[in-house]
């Protein structure tokens, strides 16, 4: 066998292709890309490395959002008395944090942030629709607290990262108040 340039290039390209994708920031990647439900971990991670922290974060945050002002919404009007306070709540907290990160986007980055409901999201909430009285009741402390659990997941991932003090801030204070939603509707959901 003849080994040519061309050959001895093709496979010098492939080691470093090899040994990038091994590597722990290509882990901390997946890592992060699970975290935050992104189906495109290799987009995500990349971007993520080479963009902002902040940005990132906040972007991603505003994706995040949308799923449970979807969720919360519709809790909202299928009017039950049982869960109708919290969802009211949850939508407006929602609704109020992700207007703060376009914001604060816009003033970052000069970008503007238009909120893109996350698959996985969509799917929670469709699949709750289908429930009716106590077991809905259940379904929906379940999925706050699951993406409640996912923001928190993708917080961590950030945190270290996120240099703009207001930022940092606010990521902080979103995890405490999850932190205690999570408490409170385990045993809401009977799962305490």
């Amino acid at each position: 066998m003849r080994v040519t340039a061309a050959s001895t290039s093709i496979f010098s390209a492939v080691v470093v292709l090899a040994a990038t994708a091994c590597s722990p920031q290509s882990e901390t990647r997946q890592n992060t890309a699970a975290a935050t439900g992104d189906t495109n971990s290799h987009k995500a991670g990349h971007s993520e490395m080479s963009a902002d922290a902040n940005h990132a974060f906040l972007q991603k945050m505003v994706d995040h959002h949308e799923g449970l002002i979807l969720l919360a919404g519709r809790a909202e009007k299928r009017g039950m008395q049982s869960i109708t306070p919290d969802a009211k709540k949850l939508h407006t907290k929602q609704q109020t944090e992700q207007q703060k990160m376009t914001e604060m986007l816009s003033a970052h980055s000069g970008t503007s942030a238009e909120p893109k409901l996350m698959p996985k999201h969509k799917m929670m909430s469709d699949s709750l629709e289908r429930q009716n009285g106590k077991a809905y009741e259940r379904g929906f402390y379940q999925d706050v607290i699951a993406h409640h659990k996912e923001g928190i997941a993708m917080i961590d991932s950030f945190l270290p990262r996120l240099t703009d003090d207001s930022v940092r801030t606010m990521a902080e204070k979103m995890r405490s108040d999850q932190e205690r939603e999570i408490g409170e509707f385990s045993k809401k959901a009977g799962t305490s």
